[in-house]
């Protein structure tokens, strides 16, 4: 058996251990079970899309001989299927050009793909759900406030309905949104490290030059169109939808603000304070979605290219 494969074979037993961790409930497993992609991400980047699937394979026969068919039926769905077509799509390349050029499969489309999949995703659910069936907002809330039952039994009622009333008009966006985050986190942590130890396939991103593909807008579009113009439950997966699909925008305008900052003198400062911002402050998520929108449309970099010393790229 050749070393990738054995590589691949560890990497998936490790990946699937972090679920089987989770669903045992032992403490922490909350933050290890965020890292389950991980292992799969570094060998598909790391070694080819074949060695992934490899990984991806053992892991949900490690989890199914654990946790059953269930724990692998969650495992191949949530993590390793995901993570082996992200994979894939990251490593599509062709010849551009003389001298061996390549041109690689943007990020910015993969992180959209994954979005407008997820997207898809919440619909089906909800429409096998049963969900357009019967009020789904009361559906959310109810399941919403069973799960804080479960997970914290001593929250006072008062604090619990008033959390109930804050999460359920966008609960099924935000578990959808956390999930794609998940992934294009640990894709871009394993590219981080294989890169900096130099056993990296795909060449570095730049996230100042991320861009989206045309159709990421209009599926917006169409998600807030449905929000603001639908009634009960189209309005309700409307605005859902449109949360998920924002997602790819707000990546559009951190590369914005990586491109713009560039003329700076203390741009690491800066950067990390707008980062700090976007994750704690709500207000700074939608400026950030809307320069992103603001450059898909009118092109803001180009407006405002810098004409000032460069610092180091990102």
């Amino acid at each position: 058996m050749s070393k990738p494969i054995l590589i691949a074979l560890g990497a998936g037993v490790a990946s699937a251990a972090a679920l089987i961790v989770f669903i045992s409930g032992s403490p922490g497993a909350v933050v290890l079970v965020n890292l389950t992609p991980l292992p799969l991400m570094m060998v598909g980047l790391g070694l080819g899309v074949v060695p992934a699937g490899v990984a991806g394979a053992s892991g949900a026969i490690f989890a199914g001989v654990f946790s059953g068919g269930l724990g692998a039926g969650i495992y191949l769905a949530m993590f390793a299927v995901p993570s082996v077509l992200m994979v894939r799509q990251a490593l599509l390349n062709r010849p551009t050009g003389p001298g061996g050029k390549v041109s690689w499969y943007p990020a910015g489309s993969i992180v959209s793909l994954l979005a407008a999949t997820v997207a898809v995703a919440l619909v089906l659910v909800i429409a096998f759900g049963g969900g357009f069936q019967e009020d789904l907002r009361a559906l959310v809330a109810t399941t919403v406030e069973r799960g804080l039952e479960t997970m914290a039994p001593g929250m006072d009622p008062a604090d619990r309905a008033l959390a109930v009333l804050k999460v359920t008009p966008i609960f099924p966006g935000m578990v959808a949104t956390s999930w794609v985050l998940m992934l294009i986190g640990n894709g871009a942590l394993a590219q981080a490290i294989l890169v900096r130890s130099g056993h990296n396939l795909r060449p570095r991103i730049k996230v100042s030059a991320l861009t989206l593909p045309d159709w990421a807008s209009w599926l917006l579009v169409g998600a807030a169109a449905m929000a603001l113009l639908g009634a009960g439950n189209l309005e309700y997966v409307g605005q859902n939808l449109a949360l998920v699909l924002a997602l790819p925008f707000l990546f559009l305008g951190l590369a914005v603000a990586h491109a713009l900052s560039a003329r700076l003198p203390r741009r690491g400062m800066v950067l990390v304070a707008m980062y700090v911002a976007v994750i704690f402050f709500d207000w700074a998520k939608l400026v950030v979605v809307g320069a992103g929108l603001i450059e898909q449309w009118a092109g803001l970099r180009r407006r405002f290219a810098s004409s000032g010393p460069q610092t180091k790229d990102d």
